[in-house]
């Protein structure tokens, strides 16, 4: 070998070695710049820093990008269009299929991050997500419980963007709700929830998984704020997954924070522990109360009158004629399906109630009910295009 070579060779590696070294250097200032809350700053490093990036850098810039986004649309929409959140994707596309390819497995969190990023900011690459896939399946076992669980939701979460990104993720879906039972020893209360919301909301109704994470999610509700029992009741109400030790629990707690309950929250409770048949007692009582008292825009409103509607002579059937009025005025709020689905509970409560329970002087519906009905006569046909088959049966039916 001559001199000129060898010292080629080693000039090759010297550079290989301070790229090495940079990365580091370059995941420090992207944190450093985000942890300072100004998005365009953020921006420009990123921009400067992204021909120099390794697949760490990149997904660390993707996830600082899209924290600092959450729950303002504007910023998200435009990051979304943003080039250097579109050079971020090519990217870790162009990243990740190299790892794919068996140059070097991935580092799961960098999975996660990306993932996360995409569906916060509705971001869809079918190319990189269905890598991303891949990988996941390939390298389950190596996740750590929240990189899992950020990762499933995160695709769950992508179904409201894009169907086929959320679909693409079956067999991951499927591979996790093997996997998880086996470690669910691993996964704090927050894992639990988030996964078995994705998995309801990606329609994954897989009853291994959510029979197999019940106990111990159960075991770690006394921790759970209001938030985390309204999506685990949700999911399991969605699922259609009964697990009566599970629900008089969130039923428990649920009781013991009714006070700080948000609508949605509290509305989306009573909706899936009536789903269930679970909704009853002194949750049921106290929460027909609380929800009237509630600021109900339509979705929550539907939620509350189909859960009191399964209560035919207590406390739910008090609350149902109180929020009556609220529901003709909602009439057009209503999504079809929500519409259709209050008609039937509606109609469905009342004509189950006792004669002797009936409106006094003989009339077959309280005033509040007849004036529903009334107004609904004469807007449904308006509505009648918009509605699935399901849904005209059921309006067919109440009426």
């Amino acid at each position: 070998m001559s001199q000129s070579t060898g010292r080629n060779r080693g000039r090759a590696r010297g550079n290989k070695a301070a790229k090495r070294a940079a990365f580091p250097f370059i995941n420090s200032q992207i944190i450093a710049v985000a942890d300072r809350g100004n998005l365009d700053t953020l921006v420009s490093t990123v921009e400067h820093f992204l021909p120099e990036m390794n697949l760490v850098n990149m997904s660390t810039a993707m996830h600082r990008l899209a924290k600092l986004t959450a729950n303002n649309l504007r910023l998200q929409n435009s990051l979304a269009r943003n080039p250097v959140m579109q050079g971020l994707v090519e990217s870790a596309r162009l990243a990740l299929s190299k790892s794919e390819s068996g140059v070097a497995p991935p580092q799961c969190q960098a999975l996660s991050n990306i993932t996360w990023s995409m569906a916060t900011v509705q971001v869809v690459d079918m190319e990189l997500l269905n890598i991303i896939v891949r990988l996941s399946c390939t390298h389950l076992g190596s996740f750590k419980p929240f990189e899992l669980s950020a990762l499933l939701w995160a695709f769950a979460k992508l179904d409201s963007v894009d169907p086929a990104a959320c679909s693409c993720a079956e067999q991951l879906f499927i591979m996790a709700a093997e996997h998880i039972p086996t470690d669910v020893d691993k996964f704090s209360l927050r894992c639990l929830v988030m996964t078995v919301w994705a998995f309801a909301t990606a329609r994954q109704y897989h009853e291994r998984l959510f029979r197999g994470v019940a106990t111990p999610l159960l075991h770690m509700l006394y921790s759970a704020q209001c938030q985390d029992l309204a999506n685990a009741a949700w999911a399991y109400g969605t699922a259609g997954v009964r697990d009566d030790k599970l629900c008089a629990a969130i039923s428990v707690q649920a009781l013991r924070q009714l006070r700080d309950f948000k609508a949605q929250e509290l509305s989306s409770t009573m909706w899936a522990l009536a789903v269930l048949g679970c909704y009853r007692g002194e949750f049921l009582h106290a929460s027909a109360g609380a929800v009237q008292a509630m600021d109900l825009p339509a979705p929550q409103l539907a939620h509350a009158v189909c859960a009191l509607a399964t209560d035919i002579h207590g406390a739910g059937a008090a609350a149902m004629l109180s929020l009556m009025p609220r529901c003709t005025i909602a009439i057009d709020p209503f999504e079809p399906q929500e519409l259709a689905n209050v008609a039937a509970a509606i109609a469905k409560h009342f004509r189950n109630k006792q004669p002797e329970q009936q409106h006094a002087g003989g009339e077959l519906l309280p005033p509040q009910v007849a004036e529903f009905f009334s107004v609904l006569a004469r807007k449904a046909p308006d509505r009648l295009s918009t509605l699935s088959g399901h849904g005209l049966a059921q309006l067919a039916t109440a009426f």
